[in-house]
């Protein structure tokens, strides 16, 4: 599913600044980062998944990581202080579960992070799409009528 995100995605993940919200072990912005982002900041809550997520950066950090060009930050993805905004990709992986009680919250947070012309690449229960005004979904991919996860390409309209 990853390598349909990123050839969707193309030459675009070149230079960009990445946000990567419920990193996990931080393979979407990994990879963005091996595909020539400039730089990515992480955002993971669980102080054991951040350590793996530490441990996996220092694992990549010889063959392209410059200094400064990744940071991971500890706390939730809704609230965490993430340094300036204007964030060219923001890969959003949330439980599942938040997705009903959580959306407009995080729309919210992307609408605040995300650059002029960026875009969201948020996964999601397949059958789901949530999607509150001013926003668009440009692309789907993935099991986006059933159980499965979901990929969402998503922008905002206004």
């Amino acid at each position: 599913m990853r390598e349909a995100v990123f050839s969707r995605l193309g030459a675009g993940i070149e230079g960009a600044r990445v946000l990567d919200l419920f990193a996990g072990s931080g393979s979407y912005g990994l990879e963005a980062l091996s595909r020539g982002a400039a730089s990515v900041t992480f955002v993971e809550r669980d102080q054991r998944t951040r350590s793996l997520l530490s441990n996996n950066l220092l694992g990549v950090k010889k063959a392209f990581v410059g200094a400064g060009q990744a940071v991971v930050f500890g706390g939730d993805a809704l609230t965490a202080q993430v340094g300036a905004a204007g964030f060219d990709f923001i890969f959003a992986d949330p439980p599942y579960e938040l997705w009903p009680v959580s959306a407009t919250a995080l729309f919210d947070r992307f609408a605040d992070l995300l650059a002029a012309g960026g875009q969201v690449v948020a996964e999601s229960p397949g059958g789901q799409l949530y999607l509150p005004p001013g926003w668009e979904c440009v692309r789907r991919l993935g099991d986006v009528g059933g159980q499965g996860p979901g990929i969402s390409f998503l922008r905002k309209t206004d």
